[in-house]
């Protein structure tokens, strides 16, 4: 299960998301270290071969937006993969006991031990 996780690192630069320290921890940009981010970017590794549930609040849109065409394709590359989307929920919600977030948290969670 990932929780509000960028997925496509290559992705990821352009569009801003955790701009700095994105390439300071791959060592560069992807055009700079592409072996780095072919090794680490789970939209490179495609397909994973494992289950996997992605949740997103709705209002987390730079991520939602990184997810949403990774899920589309590890579902083309053939793996068991969904989103969920919480509404009302942005990047912290998902992991703060009590709101309506993490009961989905908590649901697909069980769902996997399942």
């Amino acid at each position: 299960m990932c929780l509000a996780g960028i997925i496509d690192l290559v992705g990821a630069v352009p569009q801003g998301h955790c701009g700095e320290s994105l390439t300071l921890i791959m060592g560069g940009l992807p055009d700079e270290v592409p072996d780095h981010y072919q090794s680490a970017s789970p939209m490179l590794l495609l397909p994973i071969g494992v289950r996997q549930i992605h949740i997103v609040g709705d209002a987390d849109g730079e991520i939602l937006a990184n997810v949403r065409p990774y899920v589309e394709s590890a579902k083309m590359a053939g793996d068991d993969v969904s989103l969920i989307v919480p509404t009302e929920s942005g990047h912290f919600e998902l992991v703060v006991a009590g709101t309506a977030a993490w009961d989905t948290v908590r649901e697909a969670a069980v769902t996997l031990a399942g």
